[in-house]
């Protein structure tokens, strides 16, 4: 069984006449193909979480996701108002990040994506989900924001 720690290069010498044959290569280790779907860490996965800003606030909400190891796929993460993506509303005010990596290791990652809303507007009011998405489903949270 191949371990974390074989990771690194490896080295064959073959001795040929007056001649030493020479090859090396790499071994990297991934972590095992995940089968499941990726996991939301924050904000909470199977409840509502309510936010209460004063209007003309500016707002920034982050969400945080496990994926485990899946080969060459992106992690797929994202916000929606509603059932709008954040690039459709066409509000200047309102920004998604790109997705940053936080942690990695063997392939998995933890990766977050951040929601900015310069400053809040009374149709910013109401639900925003964050999806999180592999070939093995898709997962959500959500946050109601209402008016302090």
């Amino acid at each position: 069984d191949v371990r974390e720690d074989d990771i690194g290069n490896y080295t064959c010498e073959l001795p040929f006449g007056n001649f030493m044959v020479r090859r090396t290569t790499e071994l990297s280790v991934t972590a095992p193909v995940t089968d499941k779907p990726p996991k939301i860490l924050s904000p909470s996965e199977g409840q509502l979480s309510f936010i209460e800003m004063a209007l003309g606030s500016p707002i920034n909400l982050t969400c945080r996701a496990y994926f485990g190891y899946s080969g060459d796929a992106s992690p797929l993460i994202y916000w929606m108002k509603g059932d709008k993506f954040i690039e459709d509303l066409d509000e200047e005010r309102i920004h998604e990040s790109e997705i940053k990596t936080v942690r990695e290791h063997l392939g998995e990652q933890e990766v977050s994506i951040s929601l900015t809303i310069d400053f809040l507007e009374e149709s910013d009011l109401g639900n925003y989900s964050c999806y999180v998405e592999n070939s093995h489903g898709r997962r959500q949270a959500n946050i109601q924001l209402v008016k302090k």
